[in-house]
């Protein structure tokens, strides 16, 4: 991909222009990422204490017990939401969803493993493993352009 920035201090407005030889599902995966709004960062409890999560940092959101955690290596911080109000403030960004009860942030995962037959194994900067449920196999397979 070759990108290239021009400063037009008469422009307004940012403007991205996509130039493409023909019109795939990665060129529009790539047109709806660059309109959609950037999420605002999420706040985190742990230890009595109330944590702004960068969500650059965050490498996956679960629930369990009810509970909504947002994981950065292996600490987890309780999230005050739902998991479907979560789902909502990340749109737009690299989390998306890979069961039920779980968002993966695909900025921050390391390699894919591909040998557990049916189903994929994601594997973290952190090294943190979460799987990929059947459900979710072929819109994560869309997703990442497999």
């Amino acid at each position: 991909m070759d990108i290239e920035i021009k400063i037009d201090e008469t422009q307004k407005e940012v403007k991205v222009l996509i130039i493409a030889p023909q019109m795939n599902e990665s060129v529009a995966a790539l047109a709806r990422r660059l309109g959609e709004s950037q999420p605002e960062k999420l706040l985190g409890y742990l230890n009595n204490q109330v944590n702004v999560l960068d969500l650059n940092c965050i490498e996956r959101i679960v629930g369990e017990n009810e509970k909504v955690y947002a994981y950065s290596g292996k600490d987890g911080f309780q999230l005050k939401m739902r998991l479907y109000e979560a789902e909502e403030k990340l749109k737009g960004s690299s989390f998306t969803r890979i069961s039920n009860s779980e968002f993966a942030n695909f900025d921050r995962v390391k390699k894919l493993d591909l040998s557990f037959t049916g189903t994929i194994c994601v594997i973290f900067e952190s090294g943190s493993k979460s799987f990929v449920s059947r459900r979710y196999m072929s819109k994560i397979k869309e997703f990442l352009g497999l």
